[in-house]
């Protein structure tokens, strides 16, 4: 036993080592996801923090949700047509009302190649604090092609659909000659992935009850409750893609970027090669049709992540090669050999091997992972 002045070498030399890890882990954290979002396909940009978001297909890069607008610009015949569709009605909705006219302009939120996201304030209800403000993107029409148009109106169509408070509003859209202006609440928290990098991890209880409140919006995006009443898979779960309600609050969350999100009608009916390096299921990387389990492994990723602070498939930050990242998510070669598991219980581990599995067949749904016996005590 050490007496109460005598120094205490042992002890010191643990913090020392354990702050060192930590701070390991938060660069392998960063340098993971910096290089599981190099474009493989195509490139996309964040108007909001700046990263580069780069998709695994080859189809539009534009997402309202978060990514920022990089279309390419296209012949003169493909930018009538897009102005000729200008006054057309986005599910019922003409813009007769112009878009300053409805709402005040505030400060700039963020900037892309082709976008700008604003404050902004409804003149139709007075309100002018910041807590009754929206955030208002602007998007370029002369910039974006007909695929590009295309999946930006897929994506307020889904968006429409979807009335989950975990879930990011559509509050209104604008089609006018040359712009989009797509409203949607705002929300403080910015993105779990840097509250993530700042915490280092989330503690077992606080990553408990964040993928509690991920799993609920997942399983009414999956379910025939919604208005659209069949199952949208979103197909880019990942922690840049779920958005904190307030900055001091580590665990009430909204999911948002619905660029990739597909109705799935039927079983293994999607067959689009799409999502984030180190977050994509095995079936999509293996060319096999899927279905909305592909999102169940994304939840079990995005779990490991914030339990442990680094990606389960980043090789120690020193292999940079996609195809080696690709054979450890085909044949699910992850591990809990870290120190940082010795602290979490047997239910968390359990839980994430279920919703890891190869076999989709075998994975935890959104319903049955929420039925999981991890969440017993919240």
């Amino acid at each position: 036993m050490t007496t109460p002045d005598a120094p205490a070498p042992d002890r010191a030399a643990g913090d020392k080592s354990k702050n060192k890890s930590m701070s390991r882990r938060r660069a392998l954290l960063v340098g993971s996801t910096s290089r599981s979002l190099r474009s493989l396909n195509g490139s996309s940009h964040s108007a909001s923090s700046g990263r580069s978001r780069q998709p695994l297909d080859g189809g539009s890069s534009h997402s309202i949700g978060r990514r920022s607008l990089n279309g390419s610009s296209h012949s003169r015949s493909g930018r009538s047509r897009c102005r000729n569709n200008s006054k057309k009605d986005i599910e019922g909705r003409q813009a007769v009302q112009l878009f300053c006219q409805a709402y005040r302009i505030g400060k700039c939120l963020g900037k892309g190649a082709d976008s700008v996201v604003r404050e902004v304030f409804d003149r139709r209800s007075g309100a002018n604090t910041a807590e009754s403000s929206c955030a208002a993107k602007c998007i370029d029409r002369t910039k974006l092609t007909e695929t590009d148009e295309k999946a930006i109106r897929n994506e307020i169509r889904i968006l429409k659909q979807l009335k989950n408070k975990c879930v990011i509003k559509l509050q209104d859209v604008f089609v006018e000659l040359n712009r989009y202006y797509i409203v949607m609440e705002k929300v403080d928290g910015g993105e779990l992935f840097d509250r993530i990098v700042e915490k280092e991890n989330y503690n077992e209880n606080e990553a408990k009850i964040t993928c509690f409140n991920i799993l609920n919006a997942i399983e009414y995006c999956h379910s025939d409750s919604n208005d659209n009443q069949c199952c949208i898979v979103h197909r880019d779960l990942k922690p840049e893609n779920i958005l904190l309600v307030s900055k001091d609050d580590d665990t009430i969350i909204k999911i948002a970027d619905f660029g990739y999100a597909k109705e799935c009608t039927e079983p293994n009916s999607l067959t689009t090669n799409c999502g984030t390096r180190t977050y994509v299921s095995p079936e999509i990387l293996n060319l096999i049709p899927y279905d909305q389990r592909a999102d169940m492994w994304s939840i079990g990723v995005i779990l490991y992540v914030m339990l442990a602070g680094i990606n389960p498939f980043d090789d120690c930050g020193t292999d940079d090669n996609d195809q080696a990242i690709f054979d450890r998510i085909c044949s699910g070669a992850y591990s809990f050999d870290d120190e940082c598991w010795n602290d979490v219980s047997s239910f968390a581990i359990d839980i994430i091997r279920n919703l890891m599995m190869v076999d989709p067949e075998k994975r935890l749904s959104a319903t049955q992972a929420l039925d999981h016996p991890w969440f017993n005590m919240i």
